[in-house]
């Protein structure tokens, strides 16, 4: 398509504003309708200001293992303003768990709703679950989001990771995956639980190696579980990043 002076871009631009002037030309209307995406924008439009909010759950429980299972949920609640709010729990056990907030926009992207983290509060109670930080961007299906309520037991989505700050991880090689879910292993470096690279040992500390590396063992860790169990539990918190106490 050729590209259009100043001047024709300016009427061009004022005739799409003007509703009744799509009635003129069809082809154009459908061009405008497909181009910006009025169908999904509409549709959840029209959803969330009937309601003046929308709340999407979000929940599995994955076989990581032999006994050994992950449960996750995610609570969203989108706004009409533009807001959302989020908050994700993962538990592993009846010790190990791990969970934040989250505050950010929303904006209908093709065919999802994309959300965008914004800062947290800056006097969160001790004790409290944590915020997000900002810039944290990823994308739901937003077919998903007007049921209200999905379940991935066999799969991980994408977003489940970049929710929470990571990157999407590479699968394993094939041959060395078996096709349960309880086999799927992933690559990824821990956010906030890997250890660093020089190694200064803190007095009264406890630590753990895994992999070549030390790591301290958690306080809770410490007082529940016999010392023949840390490494095991240990490994776990550092295979998923998860924060101890």
């Amino acid at each position: 398509m050729p590209e259009l002076d100043e001047a024709a871009l300016n009427c061009l631009l004022g005739f799409v504003g003007e509703p009744r002037g799509r009635l003129c030309c069809q082809a154009w209307s459908k061009h405008l309708y497909e181009s910006l995406n009025l169908k999904n924008r509409i549709r959840f439009n029209k959803h969330i200001r009937t309601r003046g909010s929308i709340f999407f759950h979000h929940s599995a429980v994955r076989a990581l293992g032999e006994e050994f299972e992950e449960c996750v949920t995610y609570q969203f609640e989108f706004r009409a303003e533009g807001s959302y709010s989020l908050q994700w729990t993962r538990t592993f056990d009846g010790w190990t768990s791990d969970m934040e907030r989250q505050l950010g926009t929303w904006t209908v992207v093709d065919n999802a709703v994309q959300c965008d983290s914004g800062a947290g509060p800056a006097d969160v109670k001790e004790g409290s679950a944590r915020y997000a930080p900002a810039g944290l961007r990823y994308e739901l299906p937003i077919d998903d989001v007007l049921e209200g309520s999905t379940r991935a037991d066999k799969h991980v989505p994408d977003w489940e990771f970049l929710a929470r700050g990571l990157q999407v991880p590479q699968k394993l090689e094939e041959q060395d995956v078996e096709t349960e879910v309880g086999s799927m292993e992933y690559v990824h470096t821990p956010s906030s639980a890997a250890a660093s690279p020089t190694f200064h040992p803190q007095a009264g500390a406890r630590y753990v190696e895994i992999d070549g590396e030390a790591y301290e063992v958690s306080g809770d860790i410490r007082e529940l579980y016999d010392e023949s169990e840390w490494e095991r539990l240990m490994r776990c918190r550092v295979r998923f990043g998860l924060r101890g106490h």
